[in-house]
C-alpha cells in the first residue's frame, strides 16, 4: 500500500517559506514544506490547502503542481507518494502548531547552507528544480538509518 501526500512550499520572488519541524515529530529539527496525507474523497489540491492551513494557519494561493516523488522505506512504514506544490503567496497569519515550531523565509543563497544538515537528504535534488518552476519526478530509497538514501530525481516535461 502507498500513502498519498502533498507538500506545499510558498515561493515569493526570491524567497522560500519553510517551517522547522517540531523536534518530537518524525524528521524533527529539519526545515520542510507543509503537507500531509490525502483524505477520502479529497483532491490533491484540497489536501495541499487543508494540510498547509492545519500546520501553519495560512491558506496558500496560486498553487501549481511541480513534482511527484515516491519515497520507499525499508521498514513496515508504507511508501509515500508525495505531490509537490508551489504557492505564489498566502492568506492569513503564520502560527506555530503541533508540527512546526517556527517559520522562516530563506533567500535562495541561504538554502545552500542548510541543504546538508537542516533539510532532508533528497531536498537538494528536487528543490533547485522546484525553485526554477521545472517539473520533476523521482524515487527515493531510504536505508535503515534514514541517512544515505538512493535518490533518482529528474526534470520532466509533464507530470502525467
Amino acid at each position: 500500500m502507498t500513502r498519498i501526500e502533498t507538500v506545499v512550499i510558498v515561493q515569493r520572488d526570491s524567497k522560500i517559506l519553510l517551517g522547522l519541524k517540531h523536534p518530537m515529530k518524525k524528521f524533527g529539527g529539519k526545515w520542510n514544506g507543509f503537507g500531509g496525507g490525502l483524505e477520502d474523497g479529497e483532491s490533491l489540491e484540497e489536501c495541499a490547502i487543508r494540510e498547509t492551513y492545519t500546520e501553519t494557519g495560512i491558506t496558500p494561493i496560486g498553487l501549481k503542481k511541480l513534482g511527484k516523488i515516491l519515497f520507499h522505506f525499508p521498514t513496515t512504514e508504507e511508501d509515500h507518494e508525495v505531490h509537490f506544490y508551489r504557492a505564489i503567496g498566502y492568506k492569513g497569519r503564520l502560527d506555530t502548531s503541533k508540527d512546526f515550531i517556527k517559520y522562516r523565509e530563506f533567500s535562495l543563497d541561504e538554502l545552500e547552507g542548510i541543504y546538508n544538515k537542516k533539510m532532508m537528504p533528497a531536498d537538494k535534488h528536487w528543490l533547485p528544480l522546484f525553485i526554477k518552476g521545472e517539473s520533476f519526478k523521482g524515487e527515493v530509497y531510504f536505508d535503515r538509518e534514514m541517512q544515505n538514501p538512493k535518490i533518482s530525481i529528474k526534470r520532466v516535461e509533464s507530470l502525467d
